[in-house]
Parts: C-alpha cells; sequence; structure tokens
C-alpha cells in the first residue's frame, strides 16, 4: 500500500532508498527444471484452490495458472483420497 502511493506520487523512483530492501541469504533448492532460493531470481507461484479429488478440474487450473504467468503451482493434499488418484 504505502508503495501504491509512492507510484501514485511520483516517489517510486526513491522508494528502495526509503525502505531498504535486503535479501536474507537462503538455501538453494531445485523444483523440476525451476532454481528457487540462494539468490537465483523470484519464481512467481501460485496454489490452486480446487478439490483435489476432482482431477480434472485440478489439472484445468494448474494449466490456467501456468498460462497466466505461474512458473510453479502447488497443490494441497490434504485427504488420502486426494492423493489416490482416479480408480
Amino acid at each position: 500500500m504505502i508503495y501504491d502511493l509512492l507510484v501514485v506520487t511520483g516517489w517510486s523512483k526513491n522508494v528502495t532508498q526509503i525502505f531498504p530492501i535486503t535479501r536474507r541469504k537462503t538455501v538453494g533448492v531445485k523444483v523440476g527444471h525451476t532454481q528457487m532460493g540462494r539468490g537465483a531470481p523470484v519464481v512467481v507461484q501460485s496454489m490452486t484452490n480446487t478439490d483435489t479429488t476432482d482431477i480434472a478440474r485440478t489439472v484445468a487450473r494448474c494449466e490456467e495458472l501456468a498460462g497466466a504467468g505461474s512458473e510453479l503451482v502447488r497443490i494441497a493434499v490434504n485427504m488420502p483420497e486426494s492423493g489416490a488418484g482416479s480408480t
């Protein structure tokens, strides 16, 4: 919200001088071909909000998120039925 205000008022070019941003040192991990942490660029990620027992709907949502620019999609498997797949 403060950043939005600075953009509107024309102060955005000085935002890092007003609010210095420092990145913490993190452990790097690879998810598929995507490097995360340890100085890698920020990864755009999202999480599905579908009932994961509905495989077709969950896959469709993953495809929508990828089409919108998400590089990583997280899926919660919160019930044994969700992880069992179709039978």
